[in-house]
């Protein structure tokens, strides 16, 4: 069951010739994915800057003796509970473009050394890889000596079509589908 395991973890690696495209993969893939919540994104940071700025006239209104104290608290209350409500919808959204770049890298590198990373992993980090690549967990058929896995994560299964495709082009084979729709 170990070396079934190894074998599927091969499967999954991702070869260094293809690191670039599937970079890039991973970013179309992301765009595609959340082109809404960057827009959802963009529209709570606005959101965010206005009441900022409300709180700051009602600050100076408050300092230069405009408002009484009562008031004061109850708009800056109110205010801070609609800015802290705010920052909890985008906590929803997606990675942010800077922190992007860093998450791609960090695929690829765990992506590459999967099969290091098992053997050289205690029990603790193994199953931890394990529901990484397949977050419903893998399944073991002792009589058919065989795994299987009701799903996989998407990054890994993005490697294994880019080996399909890739496989099928160094052959002379036309892919089903191009990779963009692979997702």
């Amino acid at each position: 069951m170990h070396n079934q395991f190894q074998g599927i973890l091969e499967e999954l690696t991702l070869e260094e010739k293809y690191v670039d495209v599937f970079k890039d993969q991973l970013r179309l893939i992301y765009k595609e994915l959340n082109a809404n919540k960057d827009k959802a994104n963009a529209e709570f940071q606005r959101q965010i800057n206005e009441i900022e700025t409300k709180l700051e006239r009602l600050e100076e209104r408050f300092i230069n003796e405009e408002i009484k104290p009562d008031l004061y608290e109850k708009f800056a209350k109110k205010l801070r509970q609609e800015k802290q409500a705010i920052e909890e919808n985008m906590k929803g959204c997606p990675v942010s473009g800077s922190n992007l770049d860093y998450f791609i890298n960090r695929s690829v590198e765990i992506s590459t050394e999967l099969p290091s990373l098992w053997a050289s992993s205690d029990y603790s980090n193994i199953q931890k890889l394990q529901n990484l690549i397949f977050p419903e967990g893998i399944y073991y058929n002792k009589k058919k000596d065989e795994s299987r896995s009701t799903k996989v994560n998407s990054v890994f299964l993005q490697i294994a079509r880019l080996k399909k495709v890739s496989c099928q082009n160094e052959k002379g084979l036309q892919a089903e589908k191009p990779l963009k729709s692979l997702w």
